[in-house]
């Protein structure tokens, strides 16, 4: 599963994001195949400093996954809502985050440092976001898939988790605790 992405190509000392920016990434991420796109503002992944401004639609299904203990995660909400579900090993929920842009009640920001299992789900129809994480960045060593559910490449069984998921009791018994 391939994560499409445009790379921070100028030499300018100052990149500026836009909503006419953000916008246009939109338009990439309805048409790539995870329904997500990210314009990284680092010029490779071998940057010890990965930021990203992220475009996700309503229908991105990821895999609940964690990353290595030496790695932190942050993502600051600029736009929409989002809850990220939290798992024990054995793949219970433990805690669900609400991020929303507009932060009246609900946090915008996450950061995460110590391997948890976490799943972002998309409440609106597009989530917008700046994500910071610790570099380089190798997928095959920066992310690791949870044994509890099914494979992000198997998108039918990834939807069924999904619906599943989110029509559980718990999820609704754990939700913004």
């Amino acid at each position: 599963m391939a994560f499409t992405a445009d790379f921070n190509k100028t030499t300018n000392e100052v990149t500026v994001i836009s909503q006419d920016i953000i916008e246009g990434l939109k338009t990439k991420a309805i048409l790539s195949p995870q329904k997500i796109f990210r314009f990284c503002l680092h010029n490779n992944v071998s940057s010890d400093l990965q930021q990203m401004i992220v475009v996700m639609h309503k229908d991105t299904l990821f895999s609940p996954h964690r990353h290595p203990a030496n790695k932190i995660e942050s993502i600051h909400l600029i736009e929409g809502e989002m809850d990220v579900v939290f798992f024990s090993d054995g793949g219970e929920i433990q805690k669900i985050v609400k991020l929303s842009h507009n932060s009246v009640g609900s946090a915008f920001l996450y950061r995460i440092e110590d391997r948890q299992w976490h799943l972002p789900i998309s409440l609106t129809e597009w989530v917008v976001f700046h994500e910071i994480y610790t570099g380089p960045y190798d997928k095959s060593l920066d992310v690791e898939f949870a044994p509890f559910a099914p494979s992000p490449f198997n998108k039918k069984l990834l939807r069924s988790y999904y619906d599943s998921l989110l029509n559980s009791k718990i999820y609704n018994e754990k939700k913004y605790e």
